[in-house]
């Protein structure tokens, strides 16, 4: 078998074509309501619920990122995307969430800061990753003594903050627990009715299937969200230089490009697989629904170079022939 030199554009071989888990890196922003109308124990079943739904993500730099603020009459930063590496250090915060029990629920200074700190690219927030909001609450916004707004006046803020942060690509859950639940509030916060989640009680948060169809949506938010189109530049080109660990001549060289859209810039697209080609790097396309089928023939360097899928998640179908090209 040849020893293969890959630069991988995508987790194509690494998690597409291993197991079925949340196929896109996602960064994902918890927004936990901390208000004293919260028993501390029922505070506890929140906190393990929103440690539950983090199980099937992998969680790193490169792939899944998690963050959290609390609010009650305070905004608690608990982390940021880039606190914590890997899964150990998210779980563990995520317990350690700290429950303020204040006398005021200010889901628009929460959701605000969220906008203006957590999905920014110094709390280590990526361009290329989709970005989801889980939001807790088991009441309505309420100003209390802490700002000049009426409590009407909060609920408005507290929609605006919500649609600005999906104006921004959030997309957004909410999660309401009691029957003192505003469902219009939810309904505006959350990026549809699909993504809002009602129970009675906090114990039917530890309901499996509850949990489990939290994690299916925010999965599927993921794979059905559109990433920028990935295309031949210089950057992949530099990847197989001698200085980042290139190793031209001694091991074949291979390029996987994965994508479901086409190029921004098109001419410059071809012009870098051209370079790439003529530098002896054999490249693959696969394309997902809605690529440029055209296009992705143009950057291969053969046609059975070239792979199609309707969905991400039929990737696995056609992983024995792509490894099969790969490994020939």
């Amino acid at each position: 078998m040849k020893i293969l030199h890959l630069l991988v554009l995508s987790c194509f071989v690494a998690g597409y074509l291993c197991q079925r888990k949340c196929l896109k890196k996602a960064d994902i922003a918890f927004v936990v309501d901390s208000s004293s109308s919260i028993w501390p124990p029922n505070f506890d079943t929140q906190v393990h619920f929103l440690y539950d739904i983090l199980s099937p993500f992998d969680i790193s730099p490169t792939k899944t990122q998690v963050a959290a603020v609390s609010y009650s009459n305070v905004i608690r930063p608990q982390f940021q995307f880039n606190t914590y590496k890997d899964k150990t250090g998210v779980l563990g915060a995520t317990q350690n969430i700290i429950h303020t029990k204040g006398d005021a629920t200010r889901t628009y200074k929460a959701l605000e800061y969220m906008n203006d700190q957590i999905f920014t690219s110094q709390n280590g927030a990526r361009n290329d990753a989709i970005k989801i909001a889980v939001v807790t609450t088991d009441g309505e916004t309420n100003p209390g003594g802490a700002d000049s707004y009426t409590k009407e006046e909060g609920k408005e803020m507290t929609l605006l903050q919500a649609q600005r942060a999906k104006d921004n690509g959030v997309y957004v859950f909410a999660v309401g627990v009691g029957k003192k639940v505003n469902d219009q509030e939810l309904l505006g916060i959350a990026s549809g009715p699909e993504s809002v989640i009602k129970v009675d009680t906090y114990e039917e948060l530890r309901e499996n299937e509850l949990q489990d169809k939290l994690i299916d949506l925010t999965c599927e938010a993921g794979e059905n969200t559109p990433l920028p189109p990935v295309t031949p530049n210089v950057h992949m080109r530099e990847g197989f230089l001698p200085a980042k660990g290139g190793r031209p001549g001694l091991v074949p060289q291979i390029a996987v490009l994965l994508t479901d859209g086409s190029a921004t810039d098109p001419y410059t697209a071809e012009s870098e697989a051209n370079k790439l080609k003529n530098n002896g790097v054999e490249i693959f396309a696969i394309g997902v629904k809605g690529a440029d089928r055209n296009a992705l023939e143009t950057y291969a360097s053969r046609p059975r170079n070239v792979f199609f899928v309707d969905e991400l998640i039929a990737l696995n179908t056609i992983s024995d022939a792509v490894l099969t090209e790969l490994c020939a």
